[in-house]
């Protein structure tokens, strides 16, 4: 059944529609969080001499990157309902909470909070900050949907399919590396002698 027509019922949506939108909600929090958990093991792995496979880093850093993204996201959302600029706000010091959480030895002793460390460091970085949101998420989303959305089907145009979800996770990789050279500038998880 299509999607409209479910919602358009006039019994209501089913109850698979529900079921939908929890799945659809829950992919929307843990697939972004595997994929910058990925990146930030092989930086860390690169830039650290650490011998952690990434199952051993996963079970070390995932519930807590959850944890504090979920508590990023209420805080976020809260301040949302007031207006929409101090949501920004909070969205745009709340950036590096998941580079805190993965890769600050403060954060893993447990010194620090990664909501308060996050906006210390956005605080310091803000015009490179700025810069960054600008590119990654306005500048090349527009560009990348307003030329090439009509490719992404990938039962119409698999080749291009393939070439854009290639050049999404590129795009994802760069960001995730440029965050990560931000937040190293401020909060160095290795010493220079593993260097």
């Amino acid at each position: 059944m299509n999607l409209e027509e479910s919602l358009r019922s006039i019994q209501g949506a089913q109850s698979s529609m529900y079921l939908y939108g929890v799945l659809s909600l829950g992919l929307n929090l843990i697939f972004p969080l595997i994929l910058l958990s990925v990146c930030l093991y092989f930086l860390n792995h690169i830039l650290i001499s650490e011998s952690l496979d990434f199952r051993g880093f996963l079970e070390k850093n995932f519930s807590a990157l959850v944890i504090e993204t979920l508590r990023s996201w209420g805080k976020i959302l809260s301040w949302s309902f007031l207006f929409i600029l101090p949501g920004i706000w909070k969205y745009f010091q709340y950036l590096l909470v998941p580079f805190v959480v993965m890769a600050d030895p403060d954060y893993a002793s447990g010194q620090v909070d990664a909501l308060e460390r996050s906006s210390v460091i956005v605080k310091k970085h803000w015009k490179a900050l700025v810069l960054f949101l600008f590119l990654f998420n306005l500048f090349i989303p527009l560009v990348t949907t307003g030329l090439f959305n009509s490719y992404r089907l990938i039962w119409k145009n698999p080749t291009e399919s393939l070439v854009l979800s290639a050049l999404d996770s590129y795009v994802l990789i760069l960001s995730t590396h440029i965050l990560y050279n931000i937040f190293r500038k401020e909060v160095a998880p290795y010493d220079d002698a593993h260097v």
